[in-house]
């Protein structure tokens, strides 16, 4: 069994002097957040408009998506709304309120697949 129960309540972005203790130096660029996009599968739905805007072609099928932001090794520390499945990482991250760029410092990077 497991001693600690992750819930969204536990999820928060931390301060500065926490994120640092996890930074990660690549290149010349220091990581403090690796972004990535989830997608759960859902049952088809039967309204046409809701079924095309859920419709993943990447996994062929009906999904929702959300990004996941974690610390370079592994603690969550954003998670997103849940977004319609055909809509890209890169769309879902330009939501204002998918912003999490802004709670960093200008010298902190973010690492992101090409997704």
């Amino acid at each position: 069994m497991c001693d600690i129960l992750i819930t969204l309540e536990n999820i928060g972005f931390p301060s500065l002097n926490i994120r640092k203790e996890f930074h990660l130096k690549f290149y010349d660029y220091i990581v403090a957040l690796v972004i990535d996009g989830v997608e759960q599968e859902i049952i088809a739905p039967s309204d046409k408009d809701f079924e095309n805007a859920v419709f993943s072609g990447k996994y062929m099928s009906h999904t929702f998506t959300k990004l996941i932001g974690t610390s370079p090794n592994g603690f969550i520390w954003f998670l997103s709304d849940s977004y319609e499945g055909s809509l890209a990482d890169s769309a879902i991250a330009q939501y204002p309120c998918n912003s999490i760029f802004k709670l960093l410092e200008p010298w902190e990077s973010i690492a992101v697949d090409l997704g």
